[in-house]
């Protein structure tokens, strides 16, 4: 009985090492469900490979683009780190899962501390099915995840010299803390937002003098200087544009109110769509797999995430903790909520994507994690619901990660298909312009569709023809317009019907038919043999449009689970 007491004593001792082995157990089951597998997807293809095809990518693609001046140290990571796992983007999967799962238990470690937070607060962060895009997509973890598991390191560090007696590691702490803190500024607008909130945070948590602020102030102001000192021509200028403030009132409450509808979209609307649709879509993925395994693993995370929370809650009753009802901590969590994400409300163009919501879910976690301590006070109830939630969200992870596996591999198809077409005509004639027919902006049938989540490369120009330069390891591609129906114009303003040299149409298994153009007055008609496919109009010269002639149907969608697979 001694050893059983000693043994059910330690359990409710539970010491955090084990709550941070079972949150990295369970990060490592939900992103390994396809063996940590992954296809370039969009703009993968540009910042991975062939930004590092330039003879100087510093001078010809960092400088001359103006990436300096926005996002400075996620271009330098895109060129000098992350393009080397071009080869084995596997890797680069498993370490951003790795960054992740980190950058969780880092900042749960500041917030434990200060604000008493639970287990809940770890696995909503992790798992919650929202964070799709920013996680599960490398163009944009690279620039989220990555400098959030900085701002981890970042805050430790500083709590660290706060700590600290010796005065060489004091400063050490300071110094480094500092240093990281711009690091996790500098990667993307959003987590400098967040970063800000944090470190301010921890001043006031720990009652720092005003001379103490300056490892806050320092490197937000070197974030200046680079946003208002950097080249103008950046490309990320015109997604940064201030709404005009002396516009007529009714104007500006026109703007603000269509963006802060967007907002709360995202924030409410969008996760419980997430969560749902991907669930009944996971649990269809895995039985038409048959993947009994996952299940088993998905069944015993549960029980672990049971555990830990479990006893978890049993301590801090114990010790009092739980009964704490800091009200600041609910304010914190709302301005960590809607801050990092507000900034769209006064953009010129407040366009958001899924990926925006990331910098929300730190808030979101928190006040979930409140939630669920003032609400199910009982440790078992409490227990019982988050491990039920882990299994939802578990498995609504793998439709978002069979969507993304998918997706890159139609891309890849694509391209390569694309290229060897475009590299045999070439042979004989020179093509400058392309305009390939009936594409769509995604072939894959997602369980949830909000703006460019999961589009394909032929959703757009830039990214049809960066995916051209990768795969043909070469900066030597033609300008490449994929089209449908309707204007040309509104969607390639600079578009020029007489500078094409090329049409072709593409078939359901993603090849390139060439069609021959028949000019008569100011329009074309497009044949495929002897069959009118369509014609390009522009009658008294005016906007040119595309008509597709006797089109029974759209282009097929695919879906992962349906069996389809891309050669």
């Amino acid at each position: 009985m001694d050893r059983l007491s000693r043994i059910t004593a330690a359990l409710y001792d539970i010491p955090d090492r084990i709550v941070y082995t079972v949150f990295a157990l369970v990060m490592l089951l939900k992103g390994g469900y396809y063996g940590y597998l992954y296809n370039p997807v969009l703009d993968d293809f540009i910042q991975y490979h062939t930004y590092t095809l330039y003879g100087d990518p510093f001078a010809d693609v960092i400088t001359k683009m103006g990436l300096l001046s926005g996002r400075p140290l996620a271009a330098i990571f895109d060129i000098y780190f992350w393009s080397r796992f071009w080869d084995c983007m596997w890797l680069a999967n498993l370490i951003i899962t790795a960054l992740f799962t980190l950058s969780g238990i880092l900042i749960y470690r500041i917030f434990s501390r200060h604000f008493g937070v639970t287990p809940v607060f770890l696995f909503i962060y992790g798992l919650l099915p929202v964070t799709s895009e920013a996680v599960n997509w490398l163009s944009a973890s690279s620039r989220i995840v990555v400098p959030m598991c900085f701002l981890g390191a970042a805050l430790n560090l500083l709590q660290f010299g706060f700590d600290e007696k010796d005065m060489p590691k004091k400063a050490a702490g300071y110094a480094l803390g500092t240093l990281l803190l711009f690091a996790s500024m500098a990667f993307y607008e959003q987590i400098a937002i967040v970063a800000f909130i944090l470190g301010c945070t921890l001043l006031i948590a720990n009652k720092k003098r005003v001379v103490f602020w300056l490892v806050v102030v320092l490197p937000s102001a070197a974030l200046a200087c680079f946003y208002l000192l950097g080249d103008r021509a950046s490309i990320y200028t015109g997604r940064m544009n201030i709404i005009d403030f002396s516009a007529p009132a009714d104007e500006l409450s026109r703007h603000l109110s269509a963006a802060f509808k967007k907002i709360f979209y995202l924030i409410f609307e969008l996760n419980r769509d997430t969560a749902l649709y991907d669930l009944e879509k996971g649990v269809n993925i895995i039985i038409n797999d048959k993947s009994v395994l996952f299940a088993v693993l998905v069944l015993l995370a549960a029980v672990a995430v049971f555990f830990v929370t479990f006893f978890h809650a049993a301590k801090e009753k114990r010790t009092g903790g739980d009964k704490r009802r800091n009200y600041w901590v609910v304010l914190l969590a709302f301005i960590l909520i809607f801050l990092p994400i507000f900034m769209f409300a006064f953009l010129q163009n407040p366009w958001i994507s899924m990926r925006n919501v990331f910098p929300s879910v730190l808030g979101m976690a928190l006040l979930s994690d409140l939630v669920f301590k003032w609400l199910l006070y009982d440790k078992y109830v409490r227990a019982a619901a988050i491990s039920a939630l882990c299994v939802c969200f578990l498995i609504a992870n793998t439709a978002e990660l069979g969507d993304y596996l998918l997706v890159g591999r139609i891309d890849r198809t694509i391209a390569e298909n694309t290229w060897e077409t475009l590299s045999r005509d070439a042979e004989s004639e020179s093509i400058d312009t392309v305009v390939v027919l009936n594409t769509r902006s995604a072939y894959v049938d997602t369980a949830v569709k909000y703006n460019e989540h999961i589009n394909n490369i032929t959703s757009s120009d830039w990214a049809y023809k960066g995916a051209l330069y990768a795969v043909s390891d070469s900066l030597d591609a033609p300008d490449i317009y994929p089209l449908h129906e309707g204007p040309i114009l509104k969607m390639y303003p600079d578009f020029d019907v007489d500078e094409v040299d090329a049409y072709y149409y593409m078939d359901d298994d993603f090849r390139l038919h060439r069609l021959e153009a028949v000019a008569y007055n100011e329009n074309f008609s497009l044949y495929d043999g002897d069959v009118l496919y369509a014609e390009v109009l522009r009658w008294n010269y005016q906007d040119p449009s595309i008509s597709l002639i006797n089109e029974d149907e759209a282009p097929r969608t695919f879906s992962y689970y349906s069996g389809f697979e891309v050669k």
